[in-house]
């Protein structure tokens, strides 16, 4: 279930996708909102994953989950993964170069 960013519990767990190029206005766009569909079918044994997510400074895509209710397994964070590498081919993009 996507949450506002503000709104997301300050203990929750974050990843941080640091882009190799400066997103434009819509890859930003084209990433939130492939990000949110995710998020809002995301599941982690079968509970709803309460999750956020936003970009900071045109470069850095920061995903917040929300691990107070339910903790995150490993394959749904392989999902999360494998949403980011589509996120990379579509918007010819490199997340995982740090």
């Amino acid at each position: 279930m996507f949450i506002e960013f503000d709104k997301i519990h300050e203990s929750s767990r974050i990843w941080i996708y640091p882009s190799n190029l400066k997103l434009s206005s819509d890859q930003q766009k084209n990433i939130i909102d492939i990000l949110k569909n995710h998020i809002n079918s995301w599941k982690s044994h079968q509970n709803q994953v309460r999750a956020s997510v936003k970009i900071k400074e045109d470069y850095f895509v920061i995903v917040a989950v929300d691990e107070t209710k339910s903790k995150i397994s490993g394959c749904s964070i392989d999902s999360l993964q494998n949403i980011v590498q589509v996120i990379e081919k579509e918007n010819k993009i490199s997340l995982y170069n740090r």
